[in-house]
Parts: C-alpha cells; sequence; structure tokens
C-alpha cells in the first residue's frame, strides 16, 4: 500500500503490533489504520480527558493519538447513554454546555487544546 511504495515494517515487531501502527511511508508520507475499536476491560490505561476549549480542535487531537496508540476515543455523550467503557481517551468540552461530568473519575490527566492561546488567557 500506500501510493505504489513498499512498506517497510521492521521484522522485529509481531503482527498485532504491526495492525496498531500507523505506518511511515518515508517522505513526509504515512498510512493510517483505524484504531482497535474493541477496547479490553482488562487493561489498565492511564486515561486521558481530551477538552476543547471553546470546542476546537479536539478531534484532530484524538485522531492523532488514536494514530499513535491503535486505541480509540470515545465521546463523554456515549458515557451517557451506553455507560462506562475502558477507552483511553475520553473527548469532551470545556466548559461544557450541557454541565455533564459523564465519565466521573475515570480520567487520569486532561489535555486542553485551545483555538488561540492569546484569546484564551
Amino acid at each position: 500500500g500506500g501510493h505504489g511504495r513498499k512498506v517497510f515494517i521492521p521484522p522485529s515487531m509481531d503482527g498485532e503490533t504491526r495492525r496498531r501502527l500507523s505506518l511511515n511511508l518515508g517522505l513526509g508520507n504515512c498510512q493510517w489504520e483505524a484504531p482497535e475499536y474493541e477496547v479490553p476491560g482488562t487493561i489498565n490505561f492511564y486515561k486521558t480527558l481530551i477538552a476543547g476549549f471553546p470546542g476546537c480542535e479536539k478531534r484532530m487531537t484524538f485522531i492523532q493519538m488514536e494514530a499513535l496508540t491503535g486505541w480509540p476515543a470515545r465521546d463523554e455523550w456515549e458515557f451517557v447513554f451506553y455507560g462506562a467503557a475502558n477507552h483511553p481517551f475520553i473527548k469532551s468540552n470545556y466548559p461544557h454546555h450541557e454541565g455533564f461530568w459523564s465519565w466521573g473519575n475515570r480520567a487520569d490527566q486532561v489535555v486542553l487544546v485551545v483555538q488561540n492561546i492569546r484569546r484564551t488567557m
């Protein structure tokens, strides 16, 4: 795959690990691969809340985190409607326009994504 170029995958990587990576095709090109959408409940993730202020570019942030790790983000609304889950990334807004804190105490750290740092401060 990847624009007619041969993709180099280090032989030291097992098949499971290879599927979790976005592949570097060289020359600034890469091949995106979907994250593993079924998240096992047995993995103890250090979970990250990705909050957009005022609701900006958090999608780009969680897509990059998914690409780097191979694990999916979950929208905070899914916690409201489907209940708790073991996703390592939780997408939200700050301040939340509905006032929900649906993820409870499941986030260990926060990434606050701002549109313009000068206007935010």
